[in-house]
């Protein structure tokens, strides 16, 4: 573990605090996640309610604090959260809970499609060891600070962290093409492609008719 105390802050920028997240910011991290992922692509074209995704929102902030990997942006003058953004090892285990399978029983398509690409990087890099790469699972920021352009700064910050953490690597699976010009300024490069349309869960394809704006999900790497 690193040294927590000597990491709470990461850096400031224009006001805003970018540091490790705390248990005292769950709730309202959780509600940022949720927010910002009912805006997510492949979410908004499912059609999941806010409602069915607070509760696996809350889970996936629990384990970010638990393993300190979670990054806030905190409104220094108002202690407002403005954004967040998750990571986790590669080879973290999911939870042995049936609950937990149950809360994301709505999500199964877009987990199916992340775990075919994760499954690719895997077989091509053949990664056996936890500690080595990290993957950004979500970042967040609340529509209220969408203009004030800190989600660069939420993610170098995050890799920043992953950094300290001893982290070689850090992978990231990006759904849009706004988050994939995001993530290319911060320096990963595109290494997986898996078109939408393409994509089949239980024969169907369920991605099909979605933007086309958006056209692939992509598997971006950076080195640390």
């Amino acid at each position: 573990m690193i040294d927590y105390q000597n990491t709470l802050a990461l850096k400031e920028e224009n006001g805003v605090l970018f540091r490790l997240m705390t248990q005292a910011d769950i709730e309202e991290s959780a509600k940022v996640f949720a927010e910002t992922f009912q805006r997510e692509i492949m979410v908004a074209h499912l059609g999941i309610s806010a409602d069915r995704f607070y509760p696996f929102a809350l889970a996936a902030c629990q384990q970010a604090i638990d393993m300190q990997m979670g990054v806030v942006a905190e409104d220094i003058i108002t202690g407002e959260i403005a954004g967040i953004v998750l990571t986790q090892d590669l080879l973290a285990e999911e939870p042995d809970d049936p609950e937990f399978f149950e809360m994301i029983r709505p999500f199964e398509p877009l987990f199916a499609l992340l775990d075919e690409l994760m499954l690719k990087y895997l077989d091509q890099k053949q990664v056996f060891i936890t500690g080595e790469v990290s993957v950004v699972f979500v970042i967040g920021v609340s529509a209220k600070y969408a203009r004030t352009h800190i989600a660069k700064t939420l993610v170098d910050s995050a890799l920043e962290l992953n950094r300290r953490h001893g982290y070689k690597t850090t992978i990231a699976e990006v759904t849009s093409a706004v988050s994939q010009r995001l993530a290319r300024r911060s320096g990963f490069k595109e290494l997986i492609e898996l078109e939408y349309s393409n994509f089949e869960f239980d024969g169907k394809r369920v991605f099909e008719t979605m933007n086309q704006l958006h056209p692939t999900c992509i598997l971006m790497e950076v080195e640390l």
